[in-house]
């Protein structure tokens, strides 16, 4: 987990209208491989990619925000599952 790119999920003390999202961008390598970054996001139809025969989702991203509080970048952890068919 490379970087937070945005964050616009719903604060959990607010009522919105549309729950938002976060993108947070990973960096992905075969061995031997070069680097590559891709984006996931935390909405289910961007929390999965497919790289190098793995399965890679997205189940997680923590701090979830608040109206009253800032999150730094650097607090921001998430959680993920790699399969491998």
């Amino acid at each position: 987990f490379e970087r937070i790119r945005s964050d616009s999920r719903c604060p959990l003390d607010v009522v919105c209208v549309r729950a938002g999202e976060a993108v947070i961008d990973v960096s992905l390598a075969a061995s031997q491989g070069s680097v590559e970054v891709r984006q996931m996001r935390t909405d289910a139809a961007g929390s999965r990619i497919e790289y190098a025969d793995h399965t890679i989702e997205l189940t997680g991203l923590a701090p979830y925000p608040r109206s009253t509080q800032q999150i730094d970048p650097r607090d921001y952890l998430a959680t993920f599952i790699v399969t491998r068919p």
